[in-house]
């Protein structure tokens, strides 16, 4: 039997301080998400010094917000100062008061250092994404956010909790780094700026809204918050993009309404999803071998239509 999650919720102890999994992976979300950002920063030519300072500072303010609406949201546990402002001892974020802590601290200062906010938004938003793959792998490993009991595949035991419990922060993980893939592609062509951060923040707040009835514990002030990013986000998107809401509506009436719309849509998403597919499979085989070393016959050859360099030219 696997027994993965939850079997390493400390990495370390040594003098009395306490490294936890989750920790050091939030750390390294962190970290990962402003490279990305910084990436970003320099495919569109922002200046260097001021979108990484306002980076710094947004994560900074994002991070003063998880800890204050989680505190707040569990005022019998944090009835102290000190595990109030322990954050290693005493573990405890809120990814909406990190979200919403980031976001008011970009519109505070983003005239300082004389950035477009909705550019910012948009450049955070992606980094956020790959920040929530990699801190939802910690907390699988730790064994925090645990699922429902069941007997699926995807489905460990976790220490101190009874029978197999479905990976929540797993699936999650997976499905952000489906989001990260798709919006990074989109982030990098043309398009309005803020709508993608408001895109971004309607398909996080649907997938947390959904994964909270297959969590363990079932919360409804998440449940209200979720519900509120899904509006917000969605609000955010038309005011900026100036697109039709009424349209949208049509067309998804006419959607239900039509096999034949449903049959094309249903195509579209497989010829996506496999052009995901073969470019993942192209960058992991770019950085194992050579293209050259791809066999003929090879079904990724095919899919790729290409033919090798030659060697000696005539």
């Amino acid at each position: 039997m696997i027994r993965f999650a939850g079997m390493l919720p400390i990495l370390f102890n040594w003098g009395g301080f306490s490294l936890s999994s989750f920790g050091f992976f939030l750390f390294l979300s962190l970290a990962i998400g402003m490279f990305t950002i910084w990436r970003l920063g320099k495919l569109y030519e922002v200046d260097d010094e001021s979108l990484s300072n306002l980076t710094l500072i947004s994560f900074l303010g994002g991070l003063i917000g998880a800890r204050i609406l989680s505190v707040i949201l569990n005022l019998d546990f944090f009835n102290t100062w000190e595990k109030i402002i322990l954050l290693n001892k005493y573990p405890g974020l809120s990814l909406w008061g990190g979200l919403i802590g980031g976001f008011i601290t970009v519109f505070l200062i983003y005239r300082k250092y004389k950035l477009n906010p909705y550019q910012v938004l948009d450049f955070l938003s992606v980094g956020v994404l790959i920040g929530l793959v990699i801190g939802e792998f910690g907390c699988f490993i730790g064994g925090c956010n645990s699922g429902i009991v069941s007997n699926l595949i995807i489905a460990f035991p976790v220490i101190g909790l009874i029978g197999n419990r479905l990976a929540i922060s797993l699936i999650e993980a997976t499905i952000f780094l489906i989001l990260f893939r798709i919006f990074w592609r989109k982030v990098i062509r043309f398009h309005i700026w803020g709508g993608i951060s408001g895109v971004i923040l309607l398909e996080i707040s649907l997938v947390f809204s959904v994964s909270n009835f297959l969590k363990d514990q079932w919360l409804e002030i998440d449940q209200i918050i979720a519900g509120l990013g899904v509006i917000l986000g969605a609000v955010s998107y038309y005011l900026i993009t100036k697109k039709s809401l009424t349209a949208d509506l049509r067309y998804l009436y006419r959607l239900i309404k039509s096999r034949k719309k449903q049959s094309n849509l249903l195509e579209q998403y497989k010829k996506s999803w496999n052009n995901l597919k073969v470019s993942w499979s192209v960058a992991i085989r770019r950085k194992t071998f050579p293209l050259q070393k791809i066999p003929r016959s090879s079904k990724l050859r095919r899919l790729l239509n290409v033919k090798p360099t030659p060697e000696h030219f005539s």
